[in-house]
């Protein structure tokens, strides 16, 4: 008499957790696609056709038609989740209705000498060249820290990136890059130490600095 009673409880409770089950594959799988299909740019490669990314394409595409419903299928993954994952989020242009990506946000903090070497920058007129999908820019920014980056003069050149700006990116072939009045003087990932001995900052103690400091000399995301 119990059984009959709980099994359509059940079955409702089982068909919502296999629902919720197959929706979070297939958002899972949108995901999947959507980093497979960047990583190649990030790195400066072509995009990626091996046998994994071939897949996870179709089931990406599968699953929106077929394991989710309509509401569902037109979402996008959690801004944080492609932020953590990629570096970067996808925003919409108000007046175009276009898709641009802008970086995530810096996460973490800056060290009183962090803040003045960059607000020196500034003052020498020197200028980053960044791509929101290179992994090497991220990290630069991550070495000056929350407020220190808000003082950096930087330009955004990765195509489709919020603010691009082709024209003054033409000169540029890689991944984070310093110039200073049209020339270069320092290219890839350096460490804030390199980067103020290099623009003439004086008095700056690397033994202050975070051990998030760059580990791989001057690499950067080429073209």
């Amino acid at each position: 008499l119990i059984l009959p009673a709980i099994s359509p409880v059940l079955a409702r409770h089982n068909i919502r957790m296999a629902l919720r089950i197959l929706r979070s594959f297939s958002l899972f799988l949108i995901l999947s696609h959507h980093i497979c299909s960047t990583r190649g740019l990030s790195l400066g490669l072509s995009p990626p056709t091996s046998r994994r990314c071939i897949i996870s394409r179709g089931l990406a595409v599968a699953a929106t038609g077929v394991f989710v419903s309509p509401h569902v299928a037109m979402a996008a993954p959690p801004f944080a989740v492609i932020s953590e994952e990629l570096g970067y989020f996808p925003v919409s242009n108000p007046s175009t209705g276009e898709m641009m990506y802008a970086p995530a946000r810096v996460s973490s903090e800056s060290t009183d000498q962090a803040i003045n070497l960059a607000r020196h920058l500034k003052k020498e007129g020197v200028v980053m060249y960044s791509a929101f999908w290179c992994p090497h820019c991220r990290n630069q920014r991550e070495m000056f820290g929350r407020a220190a980056w808000r003082e950096v003069p930087w330009v955004e050149c990765g195509k489709g990136g919020v603010n691009q700006d082709a024209r003054k990116c033409a000169k540029v072939d890689g991944y984070p890059a310093f110039y200073k009045g049209g020339k270069e003087i320092l290219s890839g990932e350096v460490s804030l130490a390199r980067l103020a001995d290099a623009t003439g900052f004086v008095g700056f103690d690397a033994a202050v600095e975070p051990e998030r400091q760059a580990t791989t000399s001057a690499a950067a995301c080429k073209l």
